[in-house]
């Protein structure tokens, strides 16, 4: 038997107003709490989070609201 198991997505979020290495942690963290999301990847030098998410458990607006909840700006970038 076959399960239908749905593919995970991947988005890049552009972030606005990450400073160092403490605002990473906070971003990351917003991702990873988020139901769904198997892989978050904060990026300082790039300013964008990468994430891995199961579309039926989250989508992308939960996750820009995640980040904007804790004082950052969110853009989508990339969606795969």
């Amino acid at each position: 038997m076959q399960l239908n198991t749905p593919k995970a997505k991947e988005v890049t979020i552009a972030v606005s107003g990450l400073k160092c290495g403490s605002c990473v942690r906070h971003v990351r963290m917003a991702l990873e709490e988020q139901s769904g999301v198997t892989a978050a990847d904060v990026n300082l030098a790039t300013r964008e989070a990468t994430v891995s998410f199961d579309p039926n458990a989250t989508n992308l607006e939960t996750l820009i609201e995640a980040i904007r909840s804790r004082g950052y700006r969110a853009e989508v970038g990339e969606e795969q």
